[in-house]
């Protein structure tokens, strides 16, 4: 009996160790939804979406010069949202985990598939993922949703025919 309990300890430890060493713990610049203040990443991207206010106007959306991501910010100036289009740079980590987002073909560059959903939920579990639910998106009969947990960050993956094509994260309720 003392074996079983250690036993499940263990793996109790081992799966916390998972979530705080995971890749996808972590976000570009320390982004924390929810925590992070627009005055925090303000001087690292470019105001593209202003919203009216009484002492003038705030930035709502704003894009990261390096990784051409989105960062969306609530009424209290606190980072609300982070989005990753096929336009945007992953973090070097999560390619490494085998992320990838599809590439259209444009000119001279040839199709790139992304991460499928089968290689995703490999990827998401070993990177302290949980909570993991796949469904359909109501506006794509090919597209589907992947959402996941890992510490306190949900995760909302679009991943269509040819691969993952949006990644959005926010705060873990």
């Amino acid at each position: 009996m003392k074996f079983l309990i250690l036993i499940a300890l263990s793996l109790c430890f081992s799966f916390a160790d998972a979530q705080a060493d995971s890749v996808l713990a972590k976000l570009p610049f320390g982004i924390v939804p929810g925590k992070t203040q627009l005055s925090d990443v303000a001087s690292r991207g470019t105001c593209i979406q202003h919203v009216p206010r009484n002492d003038g106007q705030r930035c709502q959306v704003i894009r990261a010069q390096s990784g051409n991501f989105y960062v969306i910010f609530s009424e209290n100036d606190a980072v609300m949202e982070v989005r990753f289009t096929t336009d945007s740079r992953l973090p070097q980590t999560w390619i490494n985990a085998g992320i990838k987002f599809y590439i259209f073909p444009t000119g001279n560059q040839a199709m790139v598939k992304g991460t499928s959903i089968p290689e995703l939920l490999k990827i998401i579990p070993l990177n302290g993922g949980v909570n993991i639910t796949v469904a359909q998106t109501p506006y794509s009969a090919d597209a589907h949703h992947v959402e996941f947990d890992v510490n306190e960050l949900h995760y909302r993956l679009t991943v269509a025919e040819a691969g993952l094509i949006y990644i959005e994260v926010t705060e873990a309720y």
